[in-house]
């Protein structure tokens, strides 16, 4: 299983790497997807990463709480 997880690392790894040789600009998923797919998927992906981070936001803070009660 370690060795499986590894090898996902390793793909993600090298599609990251792939994406910004494409894409120096570092605009990251949002850039990515709008400029192939278009505005309107640009802007999912833009919300979905918004709410991924309101959620880590949500997340780490009831996890400090939680901590110092």
């Amino acid at each position: 299983m370690a060795a499986r997880v590894v090898l996902v690392f390793f793909v993600v790894g090298a599609s990251y790497r792939q994406d910004f040789r494409a894409y120096p600009s570092c605009g990251g998923d949002y850039e990515l997807v709008r400029t192939n797919r278009g505005a309107e998927a640009g802007v999912f992906v833009a919300s979905a990463l918004l709410g991924v981070y309101i959620l880590t936001v949500a997340v780490a803070s009831s996890s400090a709480v939680a901590n110092v009660a």
